[in-house]
């Protein structure tokens, strides 16, 4: 249970304080743990998905601050976003401008690129004359650099399995049927105290 202190309570990412003449206030509210750390300018992604960052920051600020904290979140957010290296003049020019809702727009098709800098982003411009839609996606994902170390396939035909106890040892079997049968034996062995 979250509990008022100094006449303010955090509620998602909104800091509501109780204002002497007891109405409520609000703006950004940021944990404490907050390590500012965003998409960094450097990283290989679209520049429109950084630009992207810039924008929802300076959205939040706007609709969640009230006026009299407004600039005081800007400034946090130049420097966070400074810290991230993003360009200043990219950052002023964010704040400078005002939200207005996009119309969608209507394609033909959507199709899926990964994003090469100077190559596809050339290719979406292109298809975008032809009205099909271009949505970039990193070309490695950090789950693809740890390979699965074992993957159920490996378990449907016979070979050797070890089953570690928990006295320390190790009980290691082989079987000329599937693994995944042998282990759940096991299991049901040990669920039935048949030792």
């Amino acid at each position: 249970m979250e509990v008022e202190k100094n006449a303010a309570l955090p509620f998602l990412d909104i800091l509501v304080e109780r204002k002497p003449d007891g109405t409520l206030g609000h703006r950004v509210y940021r944990k404490p743990t907050l390590s500012d750390r965003y998409l960094n300018a450097q990283s290989h992604h679209y520049p429109a998905q950084k630009q992207g960052i810039i924008n929802t920051l300076i959205h939040r600020a706007r609709i969640i601050s009230e006026p009299r904290h407004l600039a005081e979140e800007l400034e946090h957010l130049r420097t966070a976003l400074r810290g991230n290296s993003y360009k200043t003049r990219n950052i002023e020019r964010a704040i400078g401008r005002r939200h207005t809702p996009i119309e969608k727009q209507e394609y033909l098709a959507t199709t899926y690129l990964p994003y090469v800098k100077g190559c596809t982003d050339k290719i979406g411009r292109l298809l975008k004359k032809r009205n099909i839609n271009t949505v970039f996606n990193t070309v490695r994902k950090v789950v693809a650099a740890f390979p699965k170390t074992c993957n159920n396939d490996q378990l449907q035909g016979p070979g050797v399995y070890n089953i570690p106890c928990s006295c320390g040892k190790v009980y290691i079997g082989q079987t000329g049927r599937h693994i995944n049968t042998r282990l759940k034996e096991h299991k049901s062995h040990l669920k039935n105290n048949n030792w």
